[in-house]
């Protein structure tokens, strides 16, 4: 008996050798140990994975790091209406208001703020708040920001809602909260370029919502990979997949001259009449008020610039 056991005691221990051996040949050859999934999938740090049910984030942490934004609920300035670049935001230029960050352009726009009754900051913060949605949530139509009409506006979970006519509110205002909600999502823009789990093109049908944000994926294998992941890991595979920004053009910030407070021709104004200020182009009406203007404060320029806004 004892000899019989001893020889099932070490074929078992061979087969198990075996087994051992083909699994580090699986995972040579590419065969993650999470369930199948290439180890050149974006989420083991390289090319595409090709199998539907991929649990990609199995597979160990990406090998790109990438960086968390601001969340700012504005893209202009309040006071100023100066396009706001995240990137640039100092911490000091940033005041809280109703539970979201609300950044400004310079140091002389917080003093016009802090003064401001709620009431009128959610009205200053909901003119400069950018669009939620790229489409009509009721007709579906396309929605250009620089024309809706402030009539044609609904704030919904804090969220500016374009609609493309006055028809569309009535239906609108009688939807539940939920249905308000996945009418939106389906008006929104996509917040990433690529898919967040394998870096591969989005299908429109494959969404999922995170903070406010529509998220695009390119194949059903990748949500449940997404949603095993942590608040933190979505946030920073989400930044890595959003589509690259463009540079703001830069816009005038005043329609009259800020030291004679004459009306500009913003159209025909001479290049050595402009000035720069806190990312935005600063126009006069003659030569001789550039020095005058040059002498002020950043505190002072900030002022002059709300008075010829």
């Amino acid at each position: 008996m004892s000899r019989q056991w001893l020889r099932w005691s070490v074929g078992l221990a061979s087969v198990a050798i075996v087994a051992a051996g083909l699994g580090g040949l699986a995972v040579a050859l590419g065969q993650c140990a999470g369930g199948g999934c290439s180890l050149a999938g974006p989420a083991c740090g390289a090319g595409p994975c090709d199998l539907p049910d991929c649990p990609a984030a199995a597979c160990g942490p990406n090998d790109r790091q990438p960086t968390t934004r601001p969340a700012f609920v504005n893209v202009k300035c309040p006071i100023m209406g100066g396009a706001i670049d995240p990137a640039k935001v100092k911490p000091e230029l940033v005041r809280e208001f109703a539970g979201g960050k609300v950044a400004f352009c310079c140091a002389g726009c917080l003093g016009p703020w802090d003064k401001l009754s709620d009431k009128d900051k959610a009205a200053k913060l909901l003119a400069v708040k950018p669009l939620a949605n790229v489409k009509c949530p009721i007709m579906g139509g396309a929605i250009n920001p620089a024309k809706v009409k402030p009539e044609l506006v609904r704030e919904f979970a804090g969220e500016k809602v374009a609609f493309c006519c006055a028809d569309c509110l009535g239906p609108w205002d009688k939807l539940s909260d939920k249905d308000k909600a996945a009418k939106l999502l389906a008006a929104k823009p996509f917040a990433n370029a690529s898919c967040p789990m394998r870096g591969r093109p989005i299908k429109p049908s494959l969404v999922r919502e995170f903070q406010g944000q529509k998220v695009g994926f390119c194949c059903p294998g990748c949500i449940p990979a997404w949603e095993k992941l942590s608040e933190k890991d979505k946030a920073a595979k989400l930044d890595a997949a959003r589509p690259k920004p463009k540079p703001a053009e830069k816009t005038f910030a005043n329609t009259k001259c800020p030291i004679m407070g004459r009306t500009i021709d913003l159209a025909k104004v001479q290049p050595q009449f402009i000035r720069e200020f806190q990312g935005r182009k600063v126009a006069f009406c003659c030569g001789g008020c550039i020095p005058t203007w040059e002498a002020l404060t950043d505190a002072e320029k900030a002022q002059k610039l709300v008075e010829a806004k």
